[in-house]
């Protein structure tokens, strides 16, 4: 059996049991619900329910997922090996997308601080569609100007949503 697929079986045995304590011992003996709320769409154990579901949801498409890898025939598990290489350089590019789009995502928080909230996300929206292949920069400066003044405007007026204002505007 393959080193991934061992992997992700152990992988599905942990959410599954993570999901289980949760919902079985956890949230009934850690949230009380107060006898006067008669639906359970408004208990405040609901939100925590609800995600142990998803979790066990979850780990049972990854266990789909894993004993349909385990059905595969033994040629396309030689071709596989094949591909191996160029798997491992694809996978080291993935994990420096992943650095630099984290990295991207702690500068836009840290920039809400000083700048507030409309000029770093309209920087940051603009950013992530140029670094994700959008070339018409015409369709680039509307979205990234649009969308987010749109979203202030209406959260900000409409919803009442309080968000920082930044040092340097506040």
């Amino acid at each position: 059996m393959n080193k991934e697929i061992k992997l992700d079986i152990v992988l599905v045995v942990a959410l599954i049991a993570i999901s289980v304590a949760l919902l079985g011992f956890l949230i009934p003996h850690q949230i009380n619900v107060p006898g006067y709320i008669k639906s359970k769409y408004l208990s405040p154990a609901f939100i925590p329910q609800l995600f142990s579901i998803c979790l066990g949801g979850i780990a049972l498409i990854l266990l789909a997922q894993t004993v349909a890898r385990l059905k595969k025939t033994p040629a396309k598990r030689a071709l596989q090996s094949d591909e191996k290489l160029t798997h491992v350089s694809t996978a080291k590019k993935g994990q420096i997308l992943a650095f630099l789009l984290w990295g991207s995502c702690c500068l836009f928080v840290l920039s809400l601080e000083f700048f507030g909230m409309l000029i770093p996300s309209i920087l940051f929206l603009g950013a992530l569609m140029f670094y994700f292949g959008q070339k018409r920069w015409f369709l680039i400066i509307i979205i990234m100007i649009l969308v987010p003044l749109f979203l202030y405007l209406f959260l900000h007026g409409i919803a009442n949503v309080q968000f920082p204002t930044g040092i340097l505007f506040g």
